[in-house]
């Protein structure tokens, strides 16, 4: 995400939108009307909204925020989807003393989130503040606690259409919380603001990995598609058995498989190449067994 607000920033300030404060915190519902306009203006009146994203980075020395008590951020990006046109457009929107500013980043220039056309982050959801609140309340408080001065990585609402490594299909919010050590991932039914649950993004099924297997984190994460390091996955088996290695874009789709077989109890690595992946984004490796499953997450960045 770190990629398109760079470029909205840099964008808004050439061309002189912004001067002393650059942005007004503001939720995600707030804004979104400003930019379904703009979509509609210039695409087609048929957009529908698939993805609101808030991301943190620095722009000019400051670091972009969301209010861990308003549910405010500095700025928004809205994904939308043209069924006639058949087409997915970036728009970026900010609050400034000026007034709501929409631009439309490059293409390319954001982290993809795999389309589906059936997918729309449509009415009902809650806004930002109600979402966060519950995160917070569903496990976010106490990782705050634990983790002084952490701070909310990045928001996003979307929606899930088959069950996947990240939830059951279905509208959520999802938050990264991050301190300099650790961090955690809450989800929030969208429509109903209800905690989904607060975990690392990963899981294990079936007998406790430690039995009969273990996944690694791997790395180096995120994977560059523009550079050429391959990322490497840590496992080890502590029996002989089959075993199945794949990796999953965030709607759970299967994009490829990286080992199926039988292997001895060891330590092993499995090399991806970043060329693997069609789009940046966020995706999951996947370890299967005849005793359990694990699951752990990948960020692709351009």
């Amino acid at each position: 995400m770190k990629y398109v607000i760079h470029v909205i920033c840099a964008f808004v300030l050439v061309s002189g939108y912004v001067q002393a404060q650059i942005f007004t915190p503001i939720t995600a519902k707030e804004l979104y009307p400003n930019a379904l306009d703009q979509a509609k203006q210039e695409l087609a009146d048929d957009v529908v909204l698939v993805n609101v994203v808030f991301g943190r980075v620095e722009v000019l020395g400051n670091t972009l925020s969301m209010d861990w008590d308003t549910g405010e951020a500095d700025g928004w990006v809205y994904r939308f989807y043209s069924p006639s046109l058949d087409s997915v457009h970036l728009y970026a929107a900010v609050e400034t003393f000026l007034g709501p500013q929409v631009l439309s980043p490059p293409e390319g220039s954001v982290p993809a989130i795999p389309f589906d056309g059936d997918v729309e982050f449509t009415d009902p959801w809650v806004d930002s503040p109600a979402a966060l609140e519950s995160a917070l309340n569903g496990g976010g408080n106490d990782f705050r606690a634990q983790n002084p001065g952490a701070w909310i990585e990045f928001a996003i609402g979307l929606e899930l259409i088959v069950d996947s490594p990240l939830a059951p299909a279905g509208k959520y919010w999802l938050f990264e919380f991050r301190s300099d050590n650790d961090y955690i991932n809450c989800g929030v039914y969208a429509e109903t603001g209800v905690a989904y649950q607060c975990e690392q993004l990963v899981s294990v099924e079936g007998i406790p990995e430690a039995a009969t297997f273990r996944l690694d984190a791997g790395y180096p994460n995120p994977v560059s598609l523009a550079g050429n390091q391959p990322m490497t996955i840590p496992y080890g088996l502590n029996k002989r058995q089959d075993i199945r290695i794949s990796l999953h874009d965030v709607l759970g789709n299967e994009i490829a498989v990286l080992y199926e077989g039988a292997k001895s109890a060891g330590e092993y690595r499995e090399i991806i190449n970043p060329r693997v992946f069609p789009a940046s984004g966020l995706y999951f490796y996947r370890l299967e067994t005849a005793s359990g499953s694990a699951t752990r997450k990948i960020a692709v960045v351009n």
